[in-house]
Parts: structure tokens; C-alpha cells; sequence
């Protein structure tokens, strides 16, 4: 027989278990809003919070923004750089793309050989 005591207690959890719900459910879409369009959606924009991914432009710099490698252990690797999605013999200005590294590529122009870095805006440059 279940006395009034643990009746009440069964009720306060359940309770508690239905506001942490609730809470749960407010926090998660909270900070989500639908965009006004399409072309605004920012698939690199995290679920939580206001920080953006921005394409950085730094005058006529050439900025290696992301490798993606083949998810099934082909050859075809993918750089995106300054907001471009290039693979190798791709040309980007002056630029042919030659190799893509895991976390660096290499460009090529008649006069120079450039070696991009994922994470900095430093352009190493060898001849």
C-alpha cells in the first residue's frame, strides 16, 4: 500500500521531470531562428549562440578556409579558398591549385609557389 508520503514524492518527481523537459525544450530554441531567406543560412553558423563563421577577405591575400577529403578514400580533395571551392589544376587568379595537403595547400603561378595553412592568414612563400 503506498502511503500519501511516497504519493507526493512520485508527484514531485514527476513534476520536476516535466519542468526540466519544458526548461530543456526553451534553451534548445531559444537562440534558433529561421532565416528570412535561404540565401542568408550560414551552414557553419553554430546551433548555440550568436557566433558566425565569416569569409575573411585580407585585401588581394589569397585565405585557405577548409580541406575536405574524400569520405570514401578516393584522390578528390577540396579546398575552399577565399570563399571558392577549388580542386587540384583549379585556378584561383593567377593561381593553379598543385596539392592539397591535410592541413595546407600549394598554388602555383608562373613566378611564384605558395604554401596556404588552414587556421592562419600567413602566406609562406618559396620559390
Amino acid at each position: 500500500m503506498m502511503t500519501i508520503f511516497s504519493i507526493e514524492q512520485t508527484l514531485f518527481k514527476k513534476r520536476c521531470q516535466l519542468m526540466m523537459s519544458c526548461l530543456l525544450f526553451a534553451v534548445t530554441f531559444s537562440s534558433y531562428s529561421a532565416p528570412e531567406n535561404n540565401k542568408s543560412l550560414d551552414p557553419t553558423k553554430p546551433l548555440f549562440g550568436s557566433k558566425q563563421a565569416s569569409v575573411v577577405k585580407i585585401g588581394n591575400k589569397l585565405v585557405l578556409e577548409g580541406i575536405f577529403h574524400s569520405s570514401h578514400g578516393g584522390a578528390t580533395h577540396t579546398a575552399i579558398i577565399n570563399g571558392k571551392a577549388l580542386k587540384v589544376n583549379d585556378t584561383i587568379g593567377e593561381y593553379r591549385l598543385v596539392a592539397v595537403n591535410d592541413d595546407s595547400v600549394v598554388l602555383r603561378s608562373s613566378e611564384k609557389r605558395l604554401r596556404l595553412s588552414v587556421f592562419t592568414t600567413v602566406i609562406n612563400k618559396s620559390k
